[in-house]
């Protein structure tokens, strides 16, 4: 991970950025409940990656002007900004930022940018904090301040950009999800390693190889050893042997005996309410009924009510930080979230269509969607607006005159 000085020196860090945006938590019995477990359990670590990559996936954008009347503006410094590099790091780009900051806002409920300025008090370069190198302090004047692990000094809080999650008002900082749901995340983790004890100890199915008395050990772990080259094919596989009549048969129970597949799928569904993300898109059911969305309308549900959110706190924390827009500024930032949502190829289809002959698409417009060239002769560019029920109205006769008395 990065911290970055004043000056614009910028040290590196080696950092495992799942397991140490969750590191810390609670000791809950025998099952320990911090980052290096809960990262351990594989809905966990896919509900705080997918929440990251929805939303870096999306194009963050300056716009300007009323929401139905709002362009999008490229000139701006701060528009080149969020289209430039984010800092000097290789290989890093925005798509990292945005991951990395959702990924601890989902894992930890806070996130920090070190903002680093220019000369004329611009920031060129933000680097993402990891959570627990974080934490808030009082400098010698009273006033609030950043503590940063690594940095002798404490940080000024202009220099910070604290994107805040859920919890309590007047908290600081929010509370962890790990530590509000140490127990849940414990039973979690408990059914993880109860899972690989089964398989380690061998107490799921297995072979069992009973032999007389009269055979020796050593007899009996080389028919074993015979038996597995000759059958058992599988490394991993292993056979029991034991004295006293020559038998072979199963012993243990099956992970379907031992109710795994419903455990699995609770734990699933724990994990996702704790975490945010939907269950459907970590192993689990799409929902309790057991009803059958369309991936449509799977998709609908997940930018509505998981990555909506998320954007928007985003955005609002950005708009507010003077460095960046401020209250009152003229523009505002915001995610290009139109795409996020789609149908399958007939129904995307039908819609551009639509678009056309309502005239809300020019036809040029909708082949470039389709990654088509423009139409020869700027015929693409004319509007094709199909009138409702797709023909003109017909228009009534005129009626005769009426006859004279001639």
């Amino acid at each position: 991970m990065i911290i970055a000085t004043r000056g614009g020196n910028v040290e590196l860090r080696e950092f495992n950025s799942l397991p140490n945006l969750l590191r810390g938590g609670e000791s809950a019995g025998a099952t320990v409940v911090n980052g290096d477990t809960v990262s351990g359990v594989p809905a966990a670590a896919r509900a705080i990656n997918g929440a990251g990559q929805a939303v870096a996936k999306l194009d963050f954008c300056v716009w300007r002007g009323k929401p139905e009347e709002r362009l999008r503006i490229e000139t701006t410094w701060q528009a080149r900004f969020f289209k430039g590099k984010p800092n000097d790091i290789p290989g890093v780009t925005w798509f990292n930022v945005w991951e990395q900051t959702e990924a601890s806002l989902t894992a930890r409920n806070n996130a920090w940018w070190y903002k680093l300025r220019d000369a004329s008090a611009r920031v060129v370069a933000v680097y993402v904090l990891p959570p627990l190198m974080v934490s808030p302090a009082v400098d010698s004047t009273g006033r609030l301040a950043w503590q940063v692990y690594g940095r002798p000094k404490l940080v000024d809080p202009a220099d910070i950009l604290h994107f805040r999650g859920p919890g309590k008002p007047g908290e600081l900082l929010a509370p962890s999800p790990i530590e509000l749901h140490v127990d849940s995340l414990r039973a979690a983790i408990a059914k993880t390693r109860h899972e690989a004890r089964t398989y380690d100890s061998g107490t799921g199915r297995a072979l069992a190889a009973v032999f007389p008395r009269e055979v020796t050990k050593q007899q009996a772990e080389e028919w074993r050893d015979a038996y597995k080259a000759r059958f058992a094919g599988d490394a991993s596989s292993d056979i029991r042997v034991f004295g006293g009549g020559l038998k072979i048969e199963t012993i243990g129970l099956t992970m379907q005996e031992a109710q795994y597949v419903e455990s699995s799928n609770f734990s699933v569904e724990e994990i996702a309410r704790i975490f945010a993300w939907p269950a459907s898109l970590i192993g689990g059911s799409a929902n309790s009924n057991q009803i059958s969305f369309s991936p449509e309308h799977e998709s609908q549900r997940t930018f509505e009510h998981y990555v909506l959110p998320r954007l928007k706190r985003l955005e609002d924390a950005i708009r507010v930080d003077p460095d960046f827009f401020g209250i009152g500024a003229r523009d505002y930032p915001l995610f290009q979230s139109e795409g996020f949502v789609r149908g399958d190829v007939t129904t995307e289809s039908e819609m551009l269509v639509r678009e056309v002959q309502a005239g809300i698409r020019l036809v040029d417009e909708a082949r470039r969607v389709r990654g088509l060239g423009p139409l020869p002769d700027g015929v693409g560019m004319i509007p094709q607006i199909t009138p409702v029920g797709g023909a003109p109205n017909p228009v009534q006769p005129a009626l005769p005159p009426a006859p004279t008395e001639q």
